[in-house]
């Protein structure tokens, strides 16, 4: 029997981080915010048929997981992206099938 390998990052935060953005919203919204510097919650809500209230919803998972950073500018909220996140977690996952 062949000897298990070890996984080369830490198994649940990348499966988290995996989930969210295979969730086709959480995608949406990775992509519009990977397109400019910051965007405001309402001009994200604005791309989707759905409710603000759950943009709002998938914008808090992704700022849980550090997917996404926000500020706040009065009553507006103002989000980024955190693409070096993203892209190193895919390449972790690459790097361990490869293996």
């Amino acid at each position: 029997m062949k000897k298990k390998k070890k996984f080369p990052f830490e198994t649940e935060p990348t499966l988290q981080l995996m989930s969210a953005i295979s969730d086709p919203v959480k995608l949406k919204i990775a992509k519009i915010l990977s397109c400019h510097r910051e965007v405001r919650a309402g001009d994200i809500a604005k791309e989707f048929d759905i409710s603000r209230t759950t943009i709002s919803h998938h914008l808090n998972k992704m700022k849980l997981l550090n997917l996404v950073s926000s500020r706040r500018e009065g009553k507006e909220i103002y989000y980024s992206v955190d693409k070096s996140l993203i892209v190193h977690t895919l390449k972790e996952v690459v790097k361990f099938l490869e293996s």
